[in-house]
C-alpha cells in the first residue's frame, strides 16, 4: 500500500490495487512455474505419444491458451502499473510490450492462420488445398456432378478420443437429411492391414418422406455411393478445402540423389502459376529452401510419394496474418533488452564513480582539519612559550 501511495501520490483506487496485484512479480512467478511444468510434461508426453497428439492434448488445449493469456495480462499490467514512466524504465517497457505483442501475434495465428497441403502429379493443376486441422463432409450429386461441403463441428470430429454427442450435427441436402452421430478416431482402413488405422464418422441418412433411417460409416478419404430418394449421391469424409484464388500446375518433379547411391538429396517442383482473373502466368521452382509466395499464400516443398513410376509432390500451403505481428514483437523485445543492459551499465558506472569520489572528498576534509589543528597548536605553543619567557624575566627582575 505504501508503494502505491508513493507511486501515485494519492490513496490508490480499486483498479490501481488490482493492476498492481495482477502485474506483481509473485503472480508472474506462479504463472511461469505452471507454464514450465506444463512444457516439461508436454515434452515427455510428445516423445512417448508423438507430436500430433501432443499438439492436440497440450499446445492446442483451452487451458494452455488460458495460461498464456494470463501471462500476457500479467506483463501488460506490470507495464501499465508503472505509468508515468521515467527514462530509466524505457528498456523495461520495450521488453515487456514486445512480449505482449509476440503473444498477440501468436493469438492472431491461432485464430486466423490457414495451414494445409496440396498434392499434385506431373501435368495436374490445382486451385484449392486441404486444411490439416479442419474436417468436412462432402456430398456430390452424381446426377448433375455438383459437390457441396459442410464443415464438421469439433463436437463430432477431430481428436484422439471417440465422440458421441447428445445433439448430432444435422446436414440438409435437397430432400435428404444427414445426421453425424459418432466419431471414431481409429478404425481399420483395410481388413488385411491391421496396423493401418484412420478416423471415421457414422452418419444417419433419412430420405424426404421416409421415416426409416439407414446408418453408414464413412472412413476418412474414402467415398461411399448411395441412393437417397432416387438421387445418386457420393459421400466423402475428408479435410476442408480452401480456394487459393489462383491455379498451380506441376510441370515437372525432380529428385536429386547423392553421388554413387539412390539416397535422395533434394527434391523440387517446377510449377506454373496462373491468375484466372487476369490470365497472367509465370513459372517458378519450389524447393525446400525456396518457397513460393503469391496471393497471400506461401507454398513450401514439404514431401513426395512415389506411386509406381509416378511421383506425387506435396506442397505445404500456409497463410499466417500473425507472423508480422510476432516478428515485430521479437524485434521490440530484443531492442528493449539491449536498452536495459545499456541502462544498467550506465547506472553502475555512475554509482562506481560516486563511490570512488566520496573517499577522496573525505580525505581532503580530514587533511584540512589536521592542518588547521596543527596550526592552532603551534600558535598556542608559541604563545605559551612567550608567556613563560615573560614570567621568567619578571622573576629575574624581582630578584635583583
Amino acid at each position: 500500500m505504501d508503494q502505491l501511495r508513493s507511486h501515485y501520490g494519492t490513496f490508490p483506487t480499486r483498479v490501481t490495487r488490482w493492476m498492481f496485484q495482477v502485474g506483481s512479480l509473485w503472480f508472474a512467478a506462479v504463472l511461469l512455474m505452471l507454464w514450465l511444468v506444463a512444457m516439461a510434461y508436454a515434452t515427455v508426453y510428445e516423445s512417448a505419444q508423438g507430436t500430433e497428439r501432443a499438439l492436440w492434448t497440450f499446445y492446442g488445449s483451452w487451458w494452455f491458451t488460458a495460461l498464456l493469456a494470463l501471462l500476457c495480462l500479467n506483463i501488460f499490467a506490470a507495464v501499465v502499473a508503472r505509468v508515468p514512466f521515467n527514462r530509466h524504465q524505457i528498456g523495461f517497457v520495450l521488453t515487456h510490450l514486445g512480449i505482449v505483442i509476440t503473444l498477440t501475434g501468436a493469438a492472431v495465428t491461432g485464430l486466423f492462420a490457414l495451414d494445409g497441403q496440396l498434392g499434385l502429379v506431373e501435368g495436374q493443376s490445382g486451385d484449392e488445398f486441404r486444411l490439416g486441422d479442419r474436417e468436412a463432409l462432402f456430398v456430390r450429386d452424381l446426377s448433375d456432378d455438383r459437390t457441396d461441403s459442410w464443415p464438421l463441428d469439433s463436437a463430432v470430429s477431430g481428436g484422439f478420443d471417440p465422440k458421441r454427442p447428445d445433439q448430432p450435427q444435422t446436414i440438409v441436402t435437397g430432400s435428404a437429411t444427414i445426421d453425424v452421430v459418432e466419431y471414431i478416431p481409429n478404425t481399420l482402413a483395410d481388413a488385411s492391414a491391421d496396423d493401418v488405422r484412420i478416423p471415421a464418422v457414422k452418419v444417419k441418412l433419412t430420405a424426404g418422406g421416409d421415416d426409416e433411417a439407414q446408418t453408414l460409416q464413412l472412413d476418412k478419404y474414402r467415398s461411399r455411393r448411395i441412393s437417397l430418394d432416387g438421387v445418386p449421391l457420393e459421400l466423402t469424409y475428408s479435410n476442408l478445402t480452401v480456394s487459393l484464388g489462383f491455379d498451380v500446375k506441376l510441370n515437372r518433379f525432380r529428385i536429386g540423389y547423392y553421388p554413387g547411391g539412390r539416397r535422395p538429396r533434394s527434391f523440387e517442383s517446377q510449377v506454373t502459376v496462373t491468375d484466372p482473373a487476369t490470365g497472367a502466368a509465370f513459372d517458378r521452382i519450389i524447393s525446400m529452401n525456396h518457397p513460393l509466395s503469391h496471393g497471400g499464400f506461401t507454398l513450401y516443398q514439404s514431401s513426395y510419394r512415389l506411386d509406381g513410376r509416378q511421383a506425387v509432390s506435396f506442397l505445404s500451403v500456409s497463410r499466417d496474418p500473425g507472423q508480422p505481428i510476432a516478428f515485430a514483437g521479437y524485434i521490440m523485445t530484443m531492442v528493449g533488452m539491449v536498452v536495459v543492459i545499456v541502462t544498467r551499465m550506465r547506472q553502475h558506472s555512475a554509482r562506481a564513480a560516486a563511490h570512488e569520489s566520496a573517499p577522496v572528498s573525505l580525505q581532503g576534509n580530514g587533511q584540512h582539519r589536521l592542518q588547521t589543528q596543527s596550526a592552532s597548536n603551534r600558535a598556542r605553543a608559541t604563545q605559551a612559550a612567550r608567556i613563560d619567557h615573560e614570567q621568567a624575566d619578571m622573576i629575574e627582575s624581582a630578584k635583583k
